[in-house]
C-alpha cells in the first residue's frame, strides 16, 4: 500500500530498496517486480513491476477482459481492469493430480497465445502492472463493480482514529433476497 512505502521512507528506508512484486506458486513465485524508481502509485495502488524487464526474460503479462464470451478472449487496452494472464518459461504446465483445473493454463487470448488465467484483477498503465484484487472478491451491485479494497480504504481514511489500516474487511451478504455489503473492523 502507498502508506507502507511512505512509512518505510519516513524511517529512513532507502526508496531504491523498496521492491514490490507480483507472484504466484504456478509461476515459481515471482512473475514481475518493481525496483526503486520503477515503483509508482496509481489510484491508490502500488505498481508491481514493469513489463519491459519481464519480457526481457520471456515472461509476458497481459490483462484480458473478464466479460468476454468469445474465444479467444480479448486483451484489453491500458488502464482497463481485467484478469491478469501470464505466460513464460517458468510457468507450471498444470496442477499436480488436479487435471480438472488445468484449463486455467490454456486460456487462448486474441494475440494467438495461450496464457495462465490467474484469477487476479489488475491493470497495466504505462508499462507497469497494478494488482487490484481477486475476481472472486469482486462485488457486483446493480451492474456496477465494487472492489472490497476500495470500501476498506475509504473506511480507513474516514475513521483514522477508530480503524487501523488493514484491520477491516468487506463482505457481501444476502438478506431476504437482497444484497447487502457489510464491513467488519478489527482492533
Amino acid at each position: 500500500a502507498p502508506q507502507t512505502i511512505q512509512a518505510l521512507k519516513d524511517i529512513g528506508f532507502p526508496a531504491s530498496s523498496i521492491n514490490p512484486g507480483y507472484g504466484l506458486a504456478e509461476s515459481c513465485a515471482c512473475v514481475i517486480s518493481a525496483i526503486g524508481g520503477e515503483v509508482k502509485v496509481n489510484k491508490g495502488v502500488v505498481s508491481c513491476g514493469t513489463l519491459i524487464r519481464s519480457e526481457a526474460y520471456d515472461k509476458h503479462v497481459v490483462i484480458a477482459s473478464t466479460s468476454s464470451t468469445t474465444t479467444p478472449t480479448a486483451i484489453v487496452e491500458d488502464g482497463v481492469v481485467g484478469e491478469i494472464h501470464i505466460r513464460g518459461p517458468e510457468l507450471a504446465s498444470g496442477y499436480w493430480a488436479k487435471s480438472e483445473l488445468n484449463e486455467h493454463f490454456h486460456r487462448k487470448l486474441d494475440d494467438g497465445h495461450e496464457y495462465f488465467a490467474t484469477g487476479d484483477l489488475g491493470m497495466i498503465v504505462e508499462g507497469s502492472l497494478y494488482v487490484m484484487g481477486r475476481i472472486k472478491e469482486l462485488i457486483i451491485v446493480n451492474g456496477k463493480n465494487i472492489y472490497p479494497t476500495d470500501i476498506e480504504r475509504t473506511i480507513e481514511r474516514s475513521f483514522p482514529n477508530h480503524v487501523r489500516p488493514g484491520c477491516n474487511k468487506t463482505v457481501p451478504v444476502t438478506v431476504a433476497g437482497s444484497l447487502r455489503i457489510t464491513v467488519e473492523c478489527f482492533g
